[in-house]
């Protein structure tokens, strides 16, 4: 027997003594899971007929195989759900698949989604996503840092606070009021501020002092002190997947499921969610998933933050507005028991109860009706215990079961530290796990008839991850996950919002095959755009995760912008000094060009060229495509016939992500182009290159079809604002944040430059024989080529361009200066 490390991240810790890669770490886990859980199958067929496929090495941060135990939750459903396709007599098939890289994906998804072109925190700005909670949207440092961990007074020991549904009540209690903003200016302060009354307490004292006042908080236990507990010692007694038959009533049939076009396994299966924040509305989703009509109740008048997540949590339900206050909206819910299959809630134990719509008011329908009900309620601490109705999140499961804990360890932090683990693990997992004993419950109503309390919390799946015979991953494994994906570090300050977008971040770069810039040659680059001193000494060079934010990324980018612009021409040489004639978007032959040769290009190249920079930078990039206005033509009879017209997909641009917002980003298009980052924000408007104003607007295109609500993205530039202050725009071009690929691009060509000062004041153009100079409105020719040699000294005089004798060969004759 292999003997397998003990207590390597403290107390009550179990590591693995080999690595088995996650598909296969996770048939052994599989097998731990279906042993422990009451009724699950011992069908071999359908435990053998499970396939994981995936990635060797996890992609979740630190010791715990949270990635693994997902999958497996999984694999599980997809076998009950194969159960209950057999009860229906749909399939006789065994087999399942689950990729385990999908699978550590699924806690991150509650991010993953985009309304009206924003993403990330930006979404709660929208006026379109209810303003679920005023406190967080106020942008307080305090509010934000009020969910945190802080030492106690006691010498090894941390506590993790909770702001919960009322931040500044939490705050109150240990003696800071609202006055305190006036103190602090950013979050790092706050938590200075706070981290200083939480120190004036022992562990167990502000511990009490939180659940006298029906607050949620957790010490920061090792896996072996939670143990310990009398809340750790009750959880224990119950299975993971916790749910029985209710014996205390009588007995209803069983109840054949109905027969529909939907083969799903779940569809015709109604179910009623009560639940807010993660895990049960996650419960729903997954529910839904599986053919279910979910239909979720909840109060406009409470905090809610699922409106904003509603890619993985609102997806497939139906939504209605209760208010129990009110008598109507209290029939209209017992209404919705009386047809309901299940019933999910995610309230504290007792509190539906209060209102009339716990388990004994649902048995009792079921019991009037003849047809059983399902009744599962999903907490943080589980079905008993002096901690059974105390209000609880993810962050609070995770210090109190250990996993915080482990992570601090696995981070090279004192003992006693706590570290929030990545990603709203718990939470999701958890949600996972409800949908689980829902539908065990479902196959053996269907099976068995009767009616069935079930009942997931978030301290028992974290239990569950720390288990002695699931072990942790060993260190090394740890160091290689590390320097595969290089996440960002984060400590005991760290706030869950920000750790999803730096995991998304971290996993959007290393699954990015495409080609990057070493740093020597990004330092040729910068010199290259003469990118001043101050700029090269940003801490985004040494650390890639700050390209993320608005603080760092954001006036790197700016400046990279303004320079590139300024010092890389916008030229279509390569279609007229060559032999050739063809364009190409290599990576390595784009920096010869636009480095080594000091040379420019047309959008694509330009845009190509500049994305590339920007993902060795660490940027979160996306290439995108657009439409040139006609307007922009430079054949006068098609600007004077057409400008209110676009041309086919001809251009490239960038948009670039910071804090969760999109910002567009646009070196191809010379002196037309921004010349600077804005944000994809309809209707934002600024001065470019002075007097020159430019604006973004979402609408149709006067070629659009049909009712033309097809709306596009249309940047425009108002070049000379009139004295009565009235805009006259022209179209420039317009985009759609569809990801376009290098092939998707046609191209077109300019030839713009711009000069190379900190603010850019004007351009310079060659077209054809002439060099132009504009400054505002003022234009003026600065030289004019009367012979082939003139406008190659041109070239170099005003561009720094040198064209080789071979390049010169292949112009044509017939383009050639006489």
């Amino acid at each position: 027997m292999t003997e397998k490390p003990i207590n390597t991240y403290g107390p009550g810790t179990v590591v693995d003594s080999s690595y088995l890669p996650v598909p296969e770490e996770c048939r052994r886990l599989l097998r731990i899971f279906a042993a422990r859980t009451p009724g699950f199958t011992t069908n071999e067929d359908l435990l053998n007929g499970v396939t994981f496929e995936g990635h060797a090495l996890p992609c979740i941060p630190g010791p715990i195989k949270s990635q693994a135990v997902t999958a497996v939750l999984h694999a599980m459903v997809g076998i009950v759900g194969l159960e209950i396709l057999h009860l229906r007599g749909h399939t006789e098939s065994t087999a399942s698949y689950v990729n385990t890289n999908h699978a550590g994906l699924y806690p991150a998804t509650p991010a993953l989604v985009t309304i009206d072109g924003q993403t990330g925190p930006a979404i709660i700005k929208l006026p379109t996503v209810p303003q679920w909670d005023p406190d967080r949207q106020s942008g307080s440092p305090l509010v934000y840092r009020a969910t945190a961990i802080y030492e106690t007074a006691d010498k090894g020991t941390w506590f993790q606070l909770h702001g919960s549904l009322d931040p500044w009540k939490t705050l109150g209690l240990i003696g800071i009021t609202k006055a305190a903003e006036a103190e602090v200016s950013s979050t790092d302060e706050a938590y200075a501020l706070i981290q200083e009354r939480v120190r004036t307490y022992g562990s167990r004292e502000i511990e009490q002092l939180m659940f006298e006042n029906g607050l949620p908080g957790s010490m920061v236990h090792s896996p072996e002190s939670w143990r310990q507990t009398e809340m750790g010692k009750s959880l224990a007694r119950h299975p993971l997947v916790n749910y029985a038959q209710q014996t205390q009533c009588p007995v209803t049939p069983a109840i054949p499921l109905p027969t529909l076009n939907d083969k799903r396994p779940l569809a015709g299966v109604k179910v009623v969610e009560l639940a807010r924040i993660i895990a049960g509305t996650a419960a729903g989703a997954v529910l839904s998933s599986m053919g279910a009509e979910v239909i979720r109740v909840n109060s406009s008048k409470l905090k809610d933050y699922t409106p904003a997540q509603p890619s993985s949590l609102m997806a497939g339900k139906t939504t209605v507005d209760l208010d129990l206050d009110d008598p109507a909206d209290h029939d209209r819910l017992t209404q919705l028991f009386e047809q309901a299959d299940v019933i999910l809630q995610g309230y504290r134990l007792g509190s539906l109860d209060r209102r009339g719509f716990g388990l004994k008011a649902a048995l009792q329908i079921a019991n009037k009706r003849g047809k059983g009900i399902i009744y599962v309620d999903e907490n943080c601490y589980g079905p008993d215990g002096f901690y059974a109705e105390r209000p609880g999140w993810q962050q609070v499961a995770d210090a109190a079961a250990g996993s915080s804990y482990i992570m601090g360890q696995a981070f090279g932090c004192p003992a006693g530290q706590g570290i929030l683990p990545s990603l709203p693990l718990s939470d999701m997992s958890t949600g996972l796990l409800a949908a689980l004993t829902i539908m065990c419950a479902v196959r053996d109503r269907t099976a068995k008839g009767g009616s069935y309390h079930g009942h997931s919390a978030l301290t028992a799946y974290d239990m569950a991850t720390l288990d002695p015979e699931v072990r942790l991953y060993q260190q090394e494994v740890v160091e290689k996950i590390q320097e595969k994906y290089k996440f960002a570090p984060w400590s005991s300050d760290a706030h869950v919002a920000p750790l999803y977008y730096e995991i998304l971040r971290a996993w959007a770069l290393e699954d990015d095959d495409r080609p990057r810039y070493s740093a020597t040659q990004l330092q040729d680059y910068f010199a290259r755009i003469r990118l001043p001193q101050k700029y090269l000494e940003s801490p985004l060079l040494s650390d890639k995760s700050q390209a993320a934010t608005k603080e760092h990324g954001l006036p790197f980018l700016e400046a990279l912008t303004r320079f590139h612009t300024c010092e890389v021409p916008f030229e279509n040489l390569e279609l007229h000094y060559s032999a050739h004639k063809t364009i190409t978007l290599n990576a390595d032959d784009l920096y010869t060009k636009i480095v080594t040769r000091r040379r420019g290009g047309r959008c694509m190249e330009n845009n190509t060229f500049f994305a590339t920079v920007l993902r060795s930078l660490g940027f979160e990039v996306r290439n995108c495509g657009g439409r040139v206005s006609r307007a922009m033509s430079p054949y006068p009879d098609v600007r004077r016939n057409q400008a209110a017209t676009y041309d086919g997909w001809n251009h490239m641009l960038n948009l670039v992500r910071f804090d969760g917002e999109w910002f567009v980003v646009d070196v191809g298009m010379g002196a037309m182009g921004p010349n600077m980052p804005y944000p994809l924000q309809d209707g934002f408007e600024t001065i470019s290159i002075a007097p020159r104003r430019i604006r973004i607007q979402r609408r149709a295109i006067a070629e659009s079809y049909g009712d033309h609500s097809n709306k596009l993205w249309c940047y425009d530039a108002c070049y000379n604002p009139l004295e009565n202050g009235e805009s006259v725009w022209t179209p420039i071009y317009c985009f759609t944040e569809t990801e376009f690929l290098p092939q998707d691009y046609e191209i077109m060509s300019w030839m713009i430059m711009d000069d190379a000062q900190e603010k850019i004041i004007g351009n310079l153009t060659l077209f054809e024989s002439i060099i132009r100079e504009t400054i505002g409105s003022d234009k003026k020719v600065v030289k004019e080529c009367a012979t082939e040699e003139e406008r190659l000294e041109a070239l170099k005089e005003f561009y720094g361009i040198e064209i080789t004798d071979e390049e010169k060969e292949g112009l044509p004759a017939d383009l050639r200066l006489s």
